[in-house]
């Protein structure tokens, strides 16, 4: 078995509660998508991020439409 990194993109305005699970200074609503984005992901908590810079279309974009300043997060799974 190894450990195998997955880079996911999303906006960049998350990055605190993905990366901490701080929500301080969030919006209720951007908290909820960002935490329905973990979810789905569903491979816990990231190891990394790093700028991805603006993007119309992320891995996110089923939860938050608009293109936005985003982050490449990469989460490691064991396979």
């Amino acid at each position: 078995m190894s450990l195998v990194a997955h880079t996911f993109t999303a906006p960049s305005s998350w990055a605190s509660f993905v990366m901490n699970g701080d929500d301080s200074g969030m919006e209720p609503i951007e908290r909820a998508m960002a935490a329905q984005w973990i979810d789905f992901i569903g491979m816990g908590g990231p190891v990394s991020c790093d700028d991805a810079g603006f993007m119309w279309s992320h891995d996110a974009k089923h939860i938050m439409k608009l293109g936005a300043d985003c982050q490449a997060y990469v989460f490691l799974k064991a396979e």
